[in-house]
């Protein structure tokens, strides 16, 4: 192989990589920015208390719905009475 042919075989591999990194930055963007854009609120699972449906550490999506459709078993977030920081269970 020459050296001209070399050349050309690794600007493919740069552009392609730069590509790839691009593509990859595109969607992990999209992942971020999507739930917001749909009106989502993202929240972290800070404890255990939600084993085994919820390990400590998960990303939860929530959806403003009327309380009149809340169901029993359903994960809400919410801010208690007397409380300075919001709930999900």
């Amino acid at each position: 192989m020459n050296q001209a042919s070399t050349r050309i075989g690794v600007r493919r591999v740069g552009r392609f990589a730069s590509g790839a990194a691009l593509a990859v930055a595109a969607v992990a963007a999209l992942l971020v920015l999507a739930p917001a854009l749909l009106g989502w609120e993202r929240y972290a699972i800070v404890s255990g208390s939600m084993t085994p449906a919820f390990d400590e550490g998960s990303l939860v999506l929530a959806d403003v719905v009327p309380v009149a459709d809340l169901r029993v078993g359903d994960v809400i977030t919410y801010m208690p009475p007397a409380g300075d920081h919001l709930i999900t269970h």
